[in-house]
């Protein structure tokens, strides 16, 4: 039997194996397609592996960056009211992961501080206007209801008609920063209190000489408004005799030889006039000891060196004066010893001499020395011959100030004239007078020449 009779006899078995064979050929390509699918999921499976690898190690980044800078990140969409605090900014308000959930509440802008609400939300309007940075110090309420002050900082993200629909940002916890930065403002304020209110005069100068600060007390020793002794230097206020003294001891600090010198020197005012001041002075260096400014602390001692100076100016005319009344004492002493003929006698005589000049002494130093006056005189060397207002004293002439030496000698004279008059003249009866009478008069040299007349009335024959 041939193949077509054959197969036109069995045609159902052809029939049955076409189909079969056909079958064999989709069930081969659904394995291969299989076999491919199984290759494109393992291909998957391992990019996705590598994808959370990759995702495990930028949050580990991002963790460590975290940690590494201190601050907290947050994500904010603007329009949803949508955000995300990261643990670490949690922390930084006291809380714990768990402690909040991401919801609007909780948000860092629903805890700032009502003083500082406004200057936030005008950062973020020029942010979102202005495209200005956004960058803020501010408080934010933390979970003990305390606050802490933190930098805010944050870009928006825009769309295509730069609207911002999302903001990511960070916050730092300012707040040692911000307490040291009040106690420094503290500290400069006391310092600026300190120096501009001392009762001494307080001066910054440069390595030049030039006056980079100074305060009201030492323009009102040297005379000069605070603006003109930032126009001049060391040089122009002091004195000449002075000046090179001040630059060589100003050079052995620089040179490191001495750290601070103190001097009595001078300045020369604005008006011409020499004060005497108490100069101590000490430099600036910085943390590596390169010199910054020299310090100068000045005292007004011009009340003292004139004191001083008066001092011993009295010293000497004390010496002079003791001399000059030692030396009249003796000559009184010897003139009552010629005209004695009994020790007695000479006490009582050196004694009422002593007692005049004691009169003058007394008018001297109710005076301070500088002299008396004539009228003044009279009434005190015959205090103890005429007893004011009993009429036997007539005293009548100009006023006249003699210095210190001729009130002593002038007193003497009284003193003798008075002594002679009650033991032999006018008062050596009740009923006796003393005129006494003085005057000016210009004598031809034009020098003033003091006229005195003694006159003694109703006295014995």
């Amino acid at each position: 039997m041939d193949l077509s009779s054959y197969i036109g006899t069995n045609a159902w078995l052809v029939s049955l194996l076409a189909n079969a064979l056909r079958i064999f050929r989709v069930n081969d390509t659904k394995q291969q397609q299989l076999r491919l699918a199984k290759m494109e999921l393992v291909e998957a499976n391992d990019a996705l592996e590598r994808k959370t690898e990759e995702l495990a190690r930028a949050k580990e980044r991002y963790v460590l960056a975290e940690e590494a800078t201190n601050e907290g990140l947050w994500d904010w969409n603007p329009l949803t009211k949508e955000h995300y605090l990261s643990a670490r900014c949690k922390a930084l308000l006291g809380f714990v992961e768990d402690d909040l959930s991401n919801t609007e509440e909780v948000l860092f802008l629903s805890r700032i501080h009502p003083d500082d609400q406004s200057q936030v939300g005008e950062a973020l309007r020029l942010h979102f206007e202005e495209r200005r940075p956004y960058n803020v110090e501010l408080r934010l309420r933390c979970k003990d209801n305390s606050y802490r002050w933190f930098r805010s900082r944050g870009k928006g993200i825009r769309d295509d008609t730069s609207r911002v629909v999302r903001m990511v940002g960070s916050i730092l916890d300012i707040t040692e920063h911000k307490r040291a930065e009040q106690m420094l403002h503290e500290s400069e304020a006391r310092f600026r209190g300190t120096f501009n209110n001392a009762a001494i005069g307080m001066v910054h100068l440069s390595l030049d000489g030039a006056h980079l600060l100074v305060n009201q007390c030492f323009g009102d020793i040297v005379g000069y408004s605070k603006e003109e002794l930032f126009s001049k230097n060391l040089r122009d206020i002091t004195h000449p005799d002075d000046f090179p003294l001040d630059i060589s001891r100003m050079q052995e600090m620089l040179s490191g030889a001495i750290d601070t010198f103190c001097r009595e020197r001078r300045y020369i005012r604005k008006n011409g006039e020499v004060v005497w001041v108490n100069l101590t002075v000490s430099i600036q260096r910085d943390l590596v000891g390169q010199a910054q400014y020299f310090i100068a602390v000045v005292r007004d001692i011009t009340g003292r060196k004139r004191a001083a100076e008066h001092l011993g100016f009295l010293m000497q005319e004390m010496s002079h004066r003791s001399k000059n009344l030692l030396a009249v004492i003796q000559a009184m002493a010897n003139h009552s010893a010629k005209a004695s003929t009994s020790m007695e006698e000479f006490r009582r005589r050196f004694s009422q001499r002593l007692q005049g000049l004691a009169a003058s002494h007394d008018l001297l130093v109710q005076q301070n020395w500088q002299g008396g006056d004539l009228a003044e005189l009279v009434v005190r060397q015959l205090a103890s011959f005429a007893e004011a207002g009993d009429g036997r004293l007539d005293a009548e002439g100009p006023s006249v100030s003699l210095d210190a030496r001729a009130v002593q000698n002038v007193g003497l004279l009284f003193h003798e004239l008075a002594t002679n008059a009650s033991k032999y003249g006018a008062l050596l009866v009740p009923e006796g007078k003393i005129v006494i009478r003085w005057s000016l008069d210009t004598v031809e040299t034009n020098a003033r020449c003091l006229r005195l007349s003694w006159k003694e009335r109703c006295g014995p024959p």
